[in-house]
């Protein structure tokens, strides 16, 4: 990624690291919702994973079902999770910008997703033992407009 667009990383913003701690194997590959900067090269991370047929199993959790999200089942999509871990990054630990929508929005037909190969979609908030349904704020949020009850013309 360029140092610029890392150098611009905020508060919203989604980003891919290949984590080399000592408690994860090195290269696994996480994601990262920036929560705030820390400082000039720091940023804290809201940290997802990939969804695994591990997490799947340890929590019971059923595929997602084709009637119900037949978008998130038959594309290329990949779903992550949220985890309740929260770390600090270096700007340089960034690999990408990369886009992780609910799957109702993933859903709602707002997305144009051909050849998206940096969007992920998540259903879940995974903690050591429990598991709760996702929410955040939408991208594509509902926004009213009412119409100006003046009538202008130019004469």
């Amino acid at each position: 990624m360029d140092g610029a667009i890392k150098r611009c990383l905020g508060s919203g913003d989604f980003v891919k690291i290949r984590d080399a701690s000592q408690h994860r194997p090195e290269g696994t590959l996480l994601f990262g919702e920036v929560v705030a900067a820390v400082n000039e090269d720091g940023l804290r991370c809201w940290i997802y994973s990939l969804m695994t047929s591990s997490i799947l199993n340890q929590f019971s959790l059923p595929q997602i079902p084709v009637s119900m999200f037949p978008v998130a089942a038959r594309t290329v999509v990949t779903e992550v999770v949220a985890t309740s871990t929260f770390e600090i990054i270096t700007r340089d630990e960034a690999e990408e910008v990369v886009f992780i929508v609910p799957i109702r929005e993933l859903e709602s037909g707002n997305l144009f997703i051909t050849g998206a190969m940096n969007l992920y979609f998540v259903c879940n908030l995974v903690d050591k033992t429990t598991v709760i349904n996702y929410s955040s704020n939408e991208f594509f949020g509902y926004h009213l407009i009412q119409p100006s009850p003046f009538i202008f013309s130019v004469h």
